[in-house]
């Protein structure tokens, strides 16, 4: 052990090496037919919020069969389901199908039931875990940051602008806005809207406009 290693600590390459043999546990993924239905849910009350339970059914059935970012989140479902049965090839399948529907690319990730992505070219990857309630803007960018191995989590009911970079292992608390174009490096309180490279608070009126 070198002399500027504590003693009793783990060498940071010894850490490393374990980190990729023993990575900490992820949250398990939800079931993917109630997640698409949560996710369908979400997005109908973005869209008719006060629309009755057999035309919010409509507005779903359509998202499903005609917008590409909805379907581009559906085959990331089916791409966890069939991964979780050991469907490798039919998995890796829907993954390319995210990507040509919407430019959407989703890695080893948990996304909670309840997620809306509005919009394509989104890249979510490296350990992320996003709650329910969760609106991710076109253009994000969310994961892992060199020399870090976990990724970022996303409490519930966070709303993510549009090409909006938040990466490492930061937190981001319940009802917090990351506004369009910010770089999120540090951790951001509950309720807190965020602006700027890297991203710092602001007070509502001075915050750019943000993809909802």
């Amino acid at each position: 052990m070198s002399n500027d290693t504590p003693a009793g600590s783990i060498p940071r390459h010894k850490l490393s090496i374990d980190l990729q043999k023993h990575p900490p546990k992820q949250a398990p993924h939800p079931p993917a037919r109630a997640a698409i239905r949560a996710d369908l849910a979400l997005s109908v009350e973005a869209i008719r919020p006060d629309a009755g339970h057999l035309t919010r059914r409509v507005v779903a059935l359509r998202l499903l069969f005609t917008d590409r970012p909805t379907q581009a989140l559906a085959a990331y479902r089916c791409k966890v389901h069939l991964a979780e049965r050991g469907h490798r090839r039919s998995s890796l399948a829907c993954h390319w199908l995210a990507v040509a529907l919407a430019g959407t690319c989703i890695g080893p990730i948990v996304l909670d039931a309840g997620v809306r992505i509005p919009a394509g070219r989104v890249v979510l990857g490296g350990r992320t875990h996003i709650m329910s309630g969760a609106v991710i803007g076109p253009g994000a960018s969310i994961g892992l940051r060199e020399g870090s191995y976990g990724g970022p989590t996303l409490e519930p009911d966070v709303i993510v602008g549009a090409r909006v970079s938040i990466l490492g292992p930061v937190r981001v608390g319940t009802g917090a806005t990351i506004a369009d174009g910010s770089c999120v490096l540090d951790d951001v309180p509950a309720g807190t809207t965020v602006a700027g490279v890297p991203a710092r608070p602001v007070e509502f009126d001075e915050a750019p406009h943000r993809q909802t």
